[in-house]
């Protein structure tokens, strides 16, 4: 509280607008986050592929169970979703829209919560040998995890989502 800071030493040399710099800073490591959890997404589908190839059950690959099938079917959905999600907010700042926060929230929320959805499907492909670190699977479902909370927790996504639409606070200003 009332502390006094030089004119030079202001962010961008204007008083009260520290907080638009450190939002513009957020805007890029939330695409970057984004675009971890969509990596991770698809190590994990690659993983539970390459699994439910190999792991034979009652005589047969477990990806001949359609069980099994349906819940690759929803994770490589998800996961493509997610990347027009995250593909949209890059090309943005390729073109020079830098200011892209609604879409930017929308790539990390989106791309974060299917992370988390993807890593608890390849859970229950992998059965009991998703826990162990003899399997990729046991490192990625902790990153998934670990995406819905960086750069912004999910609630926080939410928020700048659902005030934008309502127009109490617009996220591209």
């Amino acid at each position: 509280d009332d502390v006094q800071v030089p004119a030079a030493n202001l962010l961008g040399g204007v008083e009260n607008q520290g907080f638009k710099f450190v939002v513009s800073g957020l805007n890029n490591t939330r695409l970057t986050a984004a675009a971890g959890a969509l990596g991770v997404s698809q190590a994990l589908i690659d993983e539970s592929v390459r699994y439910a190839k190999t792991r034979e059950q009652f005589g047969q690959a477990v990806g001949q169970f359609q069980m099994v099938q349906e819940e690759l079917a929803r994770m490589i959905v998800e996961t493509e979703a997610a990347r027009l999600l995250v593909y949209k907010s890059a090309m943005q700042k390729d073109a020079g829209q830098l200011n892209n926060t609604r879409e930017t929230v929308m790539a990390k929320f989106y791309a974060s919560d299917v992370a988390s959805r993807v890593a608890d499907s390849a859970l229950r492909i992998h059965g009991a040998y998703g826990y162990s670190s003899e399997y990729p699977v046991e490192g990625l479902l902790r990153d998934a995890k670990l995406y819905q909370l960086l750069e912004g927790s999910a609630n926080i996504c939410k928020m700048v989502i659902a005030t934008d639409a309502l127009g109490y606070r617009k996220a591209n200003r």
